[in-house]
């Protein structure tokens, strides 16, 4: 009968490879603080967890290094000796920026973002006209978008063939939230 291995004694690119595996899609939640909406610092803010396996411990977070990167800091500033993060794989990670009406600060790190997500209204026309082609302007390299329609879906009828969607209307998902 063969014996069960304890993980520590598999070889190295076993173990490596198991550490690979846990990376998956997730949504990141990126959303700014009331500081900004009174007229303050910017303060982006995140309540997306740093990925467990990072934490697990030395070996999985050399390796998962590879996948995942600190990024958002860029919108933060200089607050003291410290920079805030997020540990996240922008090539696979759903980016979501809220209802996006502060989508500007978003300007430093927009390119690098693959996979985007915003709520909007569409029956609201500042948003419709003014804020969706400042985001789609800014996250130039979005290979998916997706949009949470707050109000009814049908209501959305028509937005595809109104703007430029940098990802191509196939990739763009429109979504209603009930």
């Amino acid at each position: 009968m063969a014996t069960f291995q304890p993980f520590p004694r598999l070889p190295f690119e076993l173990r490596a490879r198991i550490w690979a595996l846990t990376v998956e899609p997730r949504p990141v939640d990126i959303s700014v603080s009331a500081h900004y909406l009174d007229g303050r610092k910017v303060l982006p803010v995140s309540s997306t967890p740093v990925p467990a396996p990072l934490q697990a411990c030395q070996e999985s977070r050399r390796e998962l290094k590879k996948y995942y990167q600190r990024a958002f800091s860029e919108l933060y500033g200089s607050h003291g000796a410290w920079r805030r993060y997020v540990w996240t794989n922008l090539d696979l990670d759903i980016i979501s920026i809220g209802n996006g009406w502060y989508c500007d600060i978003y300007e430093p790190i927009a390119p690098l973002i693959q996979r985007l997500q915003f709520e909007g209204e569409i029956s609201s026309s500042p948003f419709y006209f003014s804020c969706i082609k400042r985001l789609l302007r800014l996250f130039v390299n979005a290979r998916e978008i997706y949009v949470i329609c707050k109000d009814v879906l049908s209501a959305w009828y028509g937005a595809l063939e109104d703007h430029y969607w940098p990802c191509g209307e196939e990739n763009v998902w429109m979504i209603d939230p009930e």
